[in-house]
């Protein structure tokens, strides 16, 4: 065959793969789904003894700012919520004015291969000062700790059987729906956190006209109080300073819309009799602002007020539209087909169970990678915090390791799924939460070091901690600023923004001064090393037995 014929035979391939009436594979929705609800049962997660494996089982919802678990439980829903915000805690200064007398000592010893000696001085003289994180328990200390804002409750009074349970989680619409029959009527929910009106929304709906009753709570651990106001509940509360005082503030509003009933209050209690239909709108915020050095503002009660009006103001549609919108727009940028669009008829849970046997479910695979665009959507929106340790959602007053930000691995990779999966918008908490760490990483390299530029060590907070931390086997980690001016530059060359790069290109600059600063010579090589610091929370055994962290130019670091 000639080349021309091949040519014109390609061609007229082409045209009638292009041209061919092809019926296209019906698109089946990305969920998590379940045929029975989460025990919601009264816990005390005050003193920690919630238990983790049902809490897991609720399905989550956010939108970079207020998050909640939905339980889904058919006579007792919980809803357990969280404000990004949210903190115990103050600013302290926990930098160590001594450390720099010995910083030169620890070094020599190191170069001459004492490790236990230098192990023991940096761990002495190195550290923070004052308590640190805790030890990883903040809550009443002055780093503080992330914590739940506590319990939206709805009680609706029946221990009657039901059946045809439903419940999901569609990844596609960003909406936990529940479903059910119970005495004959079908009772539907959905609950989605609007990002475009800041509020988290829930509608109940029933095939029976008069059969929505239920009464509405919202409660907390501690340092609540609830209250009727005019036409819906407000809860506030002040969280504990870590010094014997108080510290920032919340505020919770819920209201209730219904067509048909009546709404009826009592104390704390908001009571909805005989409706056809609800839907429940809650605000929530607290004083924080992200400003060094001082990160308190704006009333929460005013704040949550105008976001409650403003979301009251519109219809359930409008809200779904504005939601749906918002939503998509950032989800629908990538779709992963690997199953050729089959349905999804095994529940979630089973799915996991048969992984064993199973390890090719490429349905779980599709929607294991989903579900993951879904949290970094839902717990990284522009102008709130980044996605903490556990994104957004916690369930304890002491939360694990403060649910705080890790700078020696975690944050780097709650986002290195951001510009990859193409959601670059979601990107933007990162480059705040970094240009936050500046003004007060320039007084932590300053007292620690005598350097200039900026430094941060393994571990952060709201308040601005850049110091080391309270154990030099994982607190003395220096190498947080550069991975994370890395994240920075990364992300421009994924976006070729040039007014992205205008804004970070100070805060990379002044890190790359402290490292210039940082870094000495070794003596045998001539090399400028790193040092005295660890290979994050690792250890070695020295030439002497005794196991060790501390050394100079660990591979990490250069």
């Amino acid at each position: 065959m000639t080349y021309k014929k091949l040519k014109y035979l390609l061609i007229g391939l082409v045209i009638g793969l292009i041209s061919c009436n092809v019926t296209p594979k019906p698109e089946y929705p990305v969920r998590l789904w379940y045929n029975h609800p989460a025990n919601s049962a009264v816990v005390d997660v005050k003193n920690g003894w919630e238990n983790d494996k049902e809490w897991l089982k609720a399905l989550p919802v956010g939108n970079g700012y207020l998050g909640a678990m939905v339980f889904g439980d058919v006579n007792h829903e919980r809803l357990q919520l969280n404000e990004k915000t949210l903190w115990s805690g103050s600013p302290d200064d926990n930098n160590n004015p001594e450390a720099f007398a010995s910083l030169g000592k620890i070094r020599q010893v190191l170069f001459e291969g004492k490790y236990k000696e230098a192990n023991e001085l940096t761990n002495k003289m190195q550290i923070c000062k004052g308590v640190g994180s805790g030890q990883g328990n903040g809550a009443n200390v002055p780093f503080g700790c992330f914590q739940t804002l506590g319990d939206l409750r709805l009680d609706f009074g029946k221990t009657a059987a039901y059946n045809n349970y439903f419940r999901e989680l569609n990844l596609n619409q960003g909406i936990v729906k529940v479903s059910y029959n119970q005495e004959g009527i079908t009772y539907q929910r959905e609950v989605f956190a609007s990002y475009p009106d800041r509020a988290l929304v829930m509608r109940l709906t029933a095939s029976k006209k008069g059969a929505l009753s239920f009464k509405a709570s919202l409660t907390r651990p501690e340092r609540f109080e609830t209250h009727a106001e005019k036409d819906h509940l407000l809860m506030t509360g002040t969280m504990d300073n870590g010094k014997g005082g108080n510290g920032m503030q919340y505020a919770v509003r819920l209201k209730a819309i219904t067509t048909g009933g009546i709404v009826a209050y009592s104390d704390s209690l908001m009571e909805m009799r005989n409706a056809d239909e609800v839907v429940l709108m809650l605000t929530a915020s607290t004083n924080y602002k992200q400003e060094y050095p001082n990160y308190l503002g704006t009333d929460p009660k005013i704040t949550t007020l105008e976001q409650l009006n403003d979301a009251t103001s519109k219809s359930y549609a409008t809200l779904l539209k504005n939601h749906s919108d918002d939503y998509s727009a950032l989800f629908g940028k990538v779709t992963l087909n690997l199953t050729g669009s089959a349905p999804d008829t095994i529940p979630t849970d089973v799915r996991l169970r048969n992984q064993k046997k199973k390890p090719d479910d490429l349905c779980l695979q599709e929607t294991y990678f989903q579900f993951g665009r879904y949290l970094m959507i839902s717990s990284s929106r522009e102008g709130s915090l980044p996605a903490n340790l556990q994104g957004i959602w916690a369930n304890k007053i002491q939360t694990p390791w403060n649910c705080d930000y890790h700078t020696d691995i975690n944050i780097q990779m709650n986002y290195w799924p951001a510009d990859v999966t193409n959601l670059s918008e979601c990107y933007g908490p990162m480059t705040d939460l970094i240009g936050s760490l500046v003004k007060p990483g320039e007084v932590t390299a300053a007292v620690q070091y005598k350097a200039s530029g900026w430094c941060v060590h393994p571990i952060t907070n709201v308040w601005g901690y850049t110091a080391p931390g309270e154990h030099s086997g994982w607190g003395m980690y220096v190498a947080a600023g550069g991975w994370l001016c890395q994240h920075l530059w990364d992300h421009y060359t994924f976006t070729l923004d040039k007014k992205y790069l205008e804004r970070v290109y100070p805060i990379m600059l002044k890190a790359a001064q402290f490292y210039l600063e940082w870094l000495v010579k070794d003596p045998a090589t001539g090399k400028l090393v790193s040092g005295p610091t660890t290979s994050p929370e690792n250890s070695f055994i020295a030439p002497d037995g005794s196991v060790c962290q501390m050394s100079m130019g660990p591979s990490h670091d250069q």
